[in-house]
């Protein structure tokens, strides 16, 4: 039930474009729908512009990652319309001043669109917000914590798709949802499988922008969410 999606980065000195192809067959046969492009900024935060790949890219505006803060631990991902921003997504990493290496800890809030498509969570809200409190504002993601495993000195996670991390990373992780049920499912996973390539595998309710945007920031290496 999930889509199975590569992430393949293009890193050089001057620039980073990121591709996102969806396999459509069990071979390994992909097409690529979505790029973004890293555009460096003096202060030091990150901000992702992605666009479709396709013939049919007109009729897609094209949207925009941010890290609001120096530290990357806040990401706002906004469909750009011609006149406004629409938010599709807030990804939040646990701050760790200490720089101490382990595990990361992400949670991610997707709105439930109400007829007028405001923005569910005011910048100013970040660091109050309640899960609880404004769980009909929007869906609430978090994710999967890690085991050691003293076999290989790290820590590790138990992917569904068993070929789609071969390497252990920091920067692997699972999604969570808590269905009405409170039973925990797992969402989307990603995972390295070559240096430059990763899994990113998801279903509902991500959409491929969402899980596009969650990937995005998971690969940037930042000393206060280590």
């Amino acid at each position: 039930n999930y889509i199975q999606c590569r992430l393949i980065r293009n890193k050089s000195v001057l620039s980073q474009t990121f591709y996102l192809e969806v396999e459509y067959s069990d071979n390994g046969e992909s097409i690529c729908l979505l790029m973004a492009e890293k555009q460096f900024k003096i202060s030091g935060q990150s901000h992702y512009i992605i666009s479709v790949i396709s013939k049919y890219s007109d009729n897609f505006n094209s949207a925009e990652l941010i890290s609001d803060d120096l530290t990357g631990t806040r990401y706002v991902l906004n469909l750009l319309n011609e006149d406004k921003r629409q938010q599709l997504a807030v990804i939040l990493y646990e701050t760790n001043f200490l720089g101490t290496k382990g595990p990361r800890k992400i949670e991610v809030l997707l709105p439930k669109f109400n007829d007028q498509m405001q923005d569910f969570i005011e910048a100013s809200d970040f660091d109050e917000y309640d899960s609880k409190e404004q769980s009909n504002c929007f869906i609430h993601l978090h994710n999967k914590p890690p085991s050691w495993n003293s076999y290989k000195s790290c820590y590790t996670l138990n992917f569904i798709g068993k070929d789609r991390a071969v390497i252990p990373s920091i920067k692997n992780f699972q999604m969570i949802l808590k269905n009405e049920e409170n039973v925990e499912q797992i969402v989307m996973e990603f995972g390295r499988m070559l240096d430059n390539e990763f899994s990113c595998d998801f279903r509902y309710p991500l959409s491929l922008i969402q899980a596009f945007a969650i990937a995005l920031s998971a690969l940037e290496s930042r000393w206060f969410r280590e």
